[in-house]
């Protein structure tokens, strides 16, 4: 059997996926703000710190900000899996 993928899907299919998986276009974007923005944000502040600041908390920001990448990223990733292989042909 031939497999869709969601850009493919039309009508009730698609409404079906949407229903689904609602805001999945809201989150993915937001994830890409966190890839792009916040989680190197959080690591270059750990690494020039403008301010003195403790060690740890230095090495909160860097680890702070590489999990968030590392999260958003795989996170992002699999959700775009499951968008391009659609709904389950069974409906759940």
């Amino acid at each position: 059997m031939a497999q869709l993928n969601y850009n493919q899907l039309q009508g009730p299919a698609a409404r079906a996926f949407d229903q689904a998986c609602p805001g999945t276009a809201k989150a993915q974007n937001s994830r890409l703000v966190d890839l792009a923005l916040l989680g190197p944000g959080l690591v270059l502040a750990g690494l020039m710190g403008g301010a003195p600041l403790p060690a740890f908390i230095r090495w909160a920001l860097i680890g702070g900000g590489a999990a968030t990448v590392v999260h958003n990223g795989m996170e992002y990733v699999s959700t775009r899996e499951l968008q391009q292989q659609g709904p389950p042909e069974d409906g759940t």
